[in-house]
């Protein structure tokens, strides 16, 4: 196993440090081009609004009360640019991420007049995997234009309910 990473290094190293040799015929130099023209370190948080469980919508009546609430969740990982053209290059990133959704139920009990309050709270660990081809815009390439897509692995799930009643008898 360690022999088969320190190959693994050995090989990307090698990659990354390949150089293409062009003649510029305009100043007769040399001209690089890196396979990695730069890594991006990345980190920040996310909100969950609940909105894609068609079976927790906010509702309300006169005997019940179903509320969706955020959850706030966070992203890390790493990505690669690669140049392929002057004014287009792929992004490709490795993250994991933090979801999920909270709810609120409050259900009456009939006979005694209580109602009852259900909390529901998952939360969802993902890993992904993100290819975005890039096209710069502008002389100047200040503004750009990224369509892709991504490939996400659901790694955990943990869930958490709880029941009580308004004058606390469950």
């Amino acid at each position: 196993m360690r022999n088969l990473l320190l190959a693994c290094l050995i090989v990307s190293n090698m990659i990354a440090l390949a150089q293409k040799i062009e003649t510029d015929l305009e100043k007769y130099t040399l001209k690089p081009e890196r396979f990695i023209d730069k890594v991006e370190i990345f980190v920040g948080p996310s909100l969950s609004f609940n909105y894609g469980n068609k079976f927790l919508k906010n509702y309300r009546d006169d005997l019940l009360e179903n509320k969706r609430l955020p959850k706030v969740g966070f992203s890390f990982g790493a990505g690669v640019y690669h140049s392929v053209k002057k004014y287009f290059d792929i992004n490709a990133r490795l993250f994991f991420e933090k979801k999920g959704s909270k709810a609120e139920l409050n259900v009456p009990f009939i006979p005694d007049g209580n109602r009852y309050i259900i909390n529901s709270e998952y939360t969802y660990n993902y890993l992904t995997i993100q290819l975005i081809p890039r096209v710069l815009i502008g002389i100047k390439r200040k503004f750009s234009l990224k369509f892709g897509g991504y490939y996400s692995i659901l790694k955990t799930i943990k869930g958490f309910e709880s029941a009580f009643d308004t004058q606390g008898l469950v």
